[in-house]
């Protein structure tokens, strides 16, 4: 054994891996700091999100949705719903969704902006869902058209360069026409 004491290397050997195991460690701190400011961003994004999606369809049920027609104008796409009593709008910019005035969902990261090219409105009126059936009671044909009608908005959120399908607010209509 060797009574003389630590080295010169001994001590270099020491100090360079305590450096080692420090710089991971307060990379790892670092890592988690992150993980806890973004989950505290996420949960404010999708409670805000939630929060107009369920304003948005509370009318859908309470009121009776007519018609959703889409105008885009110089960096906004505005949605006019129209319900058996009276109009609302949906007002999308870049960075945030308006509806009606009452809720409005700010995009608080950097990356993501709503895809105003591809916002869409799909309907499918009762007039195009008909199909002839043969009646058993009369033994003839008749042509019966559905009742309902659909209509489905889909506002699509990008985040960097590729789509983020979690985030993107979709909204679906199912009801009787008037």
């Amino acid at each position: 054994m060797n009574k003389r004491g630590i080295t010169l290397v001994e001590v270099v050997v020491s100090i360079g891996l305590i450096s080692v195991v420090m710089l991971f460690l307060f990379n790892l701190l670092i890592d988690m700091q992150f993980e806890e400011d973004h989950a505290s961003f996420s949960k404010k994004n999708q409670v805000a999100r939630a929060s107009i999606i369920k304003l948005i369809q509370n009318d859908f049920m309470n009121l009776n949705l007519i018609d959703a027609i889409q105008n885009k104008s110089q960096g906004r796409v505005e949605i006019t719903l129209t319900y058996a009593t009276l109009s609302k709008q949906i007002v999308v910019t870049q960075k945030n969704i308006n509806y009606n005035n009452e809720e409005v969902w700010d995009i608080a990261d950097e990356n993501a902006t709503f895809d105003l090219a591809n916002i869409s409105i799909k309907k499918i009126n009762p007039s195009e869902t008909c199909s002839k059936v043969d009646n058993p009671n009369t033994g003839k044909e008749e042509n019966v058209c559905s009742k309902y009608q659909t209509i489905k908005i889909m506002i699509p959120v990008v985040t960097g360069e590729k789509e983020n399908i979690i985030d993107d607010i979709e909204l679906f209509y199912l009801g009787r026409t008037i």
